[in-house]
C-alpha cells in the first residue's frame, strides 16, 4: 500500500522525480509481485507500473512492461486488451501510426468482446475524424457496425450482444446520425426480451426524441410509458427527473412540481436523488421568474444536504447565472440575498458555507482562503473531506487552474478512499484530465 501510493505520488508530477527515484519505487513494486505470483492484484500492479512509464513518455521500457502483463497474466483478457492498446498508444506517441495499427488489428482479433476491444472500432473512426479524413472517417464506422453486428451473431444473448449493440448506437451517435439511431433502437426493441434492458433501452430513446430530434410529445409518451412500467426503482427515478425538465421546458412548472412532489416523498431516503429534484424544482421557479422561490430552494437544498457532492455543485451552477449578461437586476439581487443567507448558517459547516456565498459572488481567491481554514480545523475527516472537495471545485471552475484541481483531487483520493463522495471525485478527475473511454 505504501509503494503504490509513493508510486501514485510519483506520477502526479513525473517530470518532478528523477529516473533513479521513479526507478526505485518501481523496483519495490516488481518486488511485491514477484515475491507473491499468486497475489489477486499482481497483475494490475504490472500494468500500473507499465502505465508509469508511459506517462513519463519512456515508451520502449513501457512497451516493454505492458508486454509483461500479456505473457504473465494471459486469463486477465480485459487487461491483457488494455495492455495492447497501450502499446498502440507507444506506438503512436512516436509518430509509428502503421504499427499501432496493426496492434489495434490484433486486439479486434483476440480480444473483440472485451470492454476495450469492443471500443477499439469506434476509437479508429474517430481518429480518422480528428485528421479530416471525412470518407475514411464514414467507412471506418461502417465497418465498425459490421464488426459489432458479427460479434452480436457470435454471442446472441447476454451481456456481449447487449455492449454490441450499444457500441453500433454510439456510431450512430458519434456520426450525429440521430434518426438512424432511433431506428436501431426500435428494431432492437423488436427482439428484446429482458424487461431492464428494453427499459434502458426506452429510457435512452425518449433522450434521443427530447434533445436531438426535438420530438418532445413523443419523449414524453416513452416517458409516462417507463414510469408506469420500470422495473428498476433507479430507472424509475431517473424517468421522473427527466419527465419534471421536459414540463419545466414546456412551461407547464406547475404540473412539473407535482411530479418532483409525489418522487421526493417516495425517494426522500436517497439524497442524491432528492438534491438533483430540488434543483429541477428550483429552475421550475426561475422558468416563472420566481428568483425568491428559487434561491429558497437552493438554500435548502444546500442546508439539508451539506454533505452531497451534487449540492456542493449548485453555487457554481448559480454563479454562471450571476454572471450571465441576461440576468436581471432581481434575480441579482436575490443571488445576493442568498450569499447573504450562506455566509450565516451557524453551525458546524459555517466556514464551508461562507466559502459557497463567496463562490456565488465569483470571489474565487476569497472562498479558497476560507476552504484551505475549514479543511486545516475540521473536527472529524467528514468535514476535512468535504472542504478538500470544495477547493479542488474551486480551482477548477473558479481559479481556472486545471493542474492543481487534479492535485487536489488525487489528494482528496489518497486521504480519503472511503468517503461517499470519493466516486463522484473520480469521475470529476477523469472528466477535468479529459480521459477518453479507455
Amino acid at each position: 500500500w505504501q509503494v503504490q501510493n509513493e508510486h501514485a505520488e510519483a506520477l502526479q508530477n513525473p517530470a518532478g522525480v528523477s529516473v533513479m527515484e521513479y526507478s526505485a519505487t518501481v523496483r519495490k513494486l516488481k518486488e511485491i509481485v514477484e515475491k507473491c505470483p499468486g497475489w489477486r492484484s499482481g497483475a494490475s500492479v504490472q500494468f500500473v507500473i507499465a502505465e508509469g512509464y508511459f506517462t513519463r513518455r519512456e515508451y520502449k521500457r513501457a512497451q516493454s512492461e505492458f508486454k509483461t502483463v500479456i505473457e504473465f497474466y494471459p486469463e486477465k483478457a480485459e487487461l491483457s486488451a488494455r495492455s495492447l492498446f497501450m502499446i498502440a498508444q507507444c506506438y503512436e506517441s512516436q509518430g509509428q501510426e502503421e504499427s499501432a495499427l496493426g496492434v489495434y488489428e490484433r486486439i479486434m482479433q483476440r480480444y473483440m468482446s472485451t470492454q476495450t476491444g469492443m471500443k477499439i472500432p469506434m476509437y479508429i473512426a474517430q481518429r480518422l475524424r480528428t485528421k479530416h479524413y471525412d470518407a475514411a472517417c464514414e467507412r471506418a464506422f461502417e465497418k465498425a457496425r459490421e464488426r459489432y453486428e458479427e460479434l452480436r451473431a457470435v454471442n446472441p444473448y447476454g451481456k456481449v450482444a447487449a455492449a454490441a449493440e450499444q457500441c453500433i448506437i454510439d456510431t450512430f451517435l458519434l456520426q450525429n446520425k440521430w434518426r438512424d439511431a432511433a431506428s436501431y433502437i426500435d428494431n432492437v426493441l423488436l427482439r428484446t426480451e429482458n424487461r431492464e434492458r428494453e427499459a434502458v433501452l426506452r429510457l435512452a430513446l425518449a433522450r434521443l426524441y427530447e434533445e436531438k430530434l426535438k420530438e418532445t410529445e413523443k419523449a414524453f409518451t416513452l416517458y409516462e410509458k417507463l414510469s408506469a412500467g420500470c422495473v428498476s426503482e433507479e430507472l424509475r427515478r431517473t424517468v421522473e427527473l427527466e419527465k419534471a425538465k421536459l414540463l419545466v421546458r414546456w412551461g407547464k412548472s406547475s404540473a412539473a412540481r407535482e411530479v418532483l412532489a409525489r418522487a421526493v416523498e417516495k425517494y426522500q431516503g436517497d439524497a442524491p436523488f432528492c438534491v438533483q429534484a430540488g434543483v429541477v424544482l428550483a429552475q421550475s421557479y426561475e422558468a416563472e421568474s420566481r428568483w425568491k422561490d428559487a434561491m429558497g430552494t437552493y438554500l435548502r437544498v444546500i442546508a439539508k444536504y451539506p454533505r452531497a457532492p451534487e449540492a456542493m455543485m449548485i453555487p457554481f451552477l448559480i454563479q454562471k447565472q450571476y454572471f450571465s449578461p441576461e440576468t436581471g437586476s432581481e434575480q441579482k439581487a436575490c443571488i445576493d440575498a442568498c450569499a447573504v443567507m450562506l455566509g450565516r448558517m451557524p453551525d458546524s459547516y459555517g466556514m464551508m458555507f461562507h466559502a459557497k456565498a463567496m463562490v456565488l459572488r465569483g470571489r474565487w481567491s476569497e472562498a479558497h482562503a476560507l476552504l484551505v481554514k475549514a479543511a486545516a480545523r475540521a473536527t472529524g475527516s467528514g468535514e476535512a473531506a468535504d472542504a478538500f472537495f470544495m477547493k479542488a471545485l474551486v480551482q477548477e471552475y473558479g481559479l481556472k487552474d486545471k493542474k492543481r484541481s487534479i492535485k487536489t483531487y488525487y489528494a482528496f483520493l489518497k486521504r480519503y478512499p472511503q468517503e461517499a463522495s470519493a466516486p463522484f471525485v473520480r469521475y470529476k478527475l477523469q472528466k477535468v484530465r479529459g480521459m477518453n473511454a479507455f
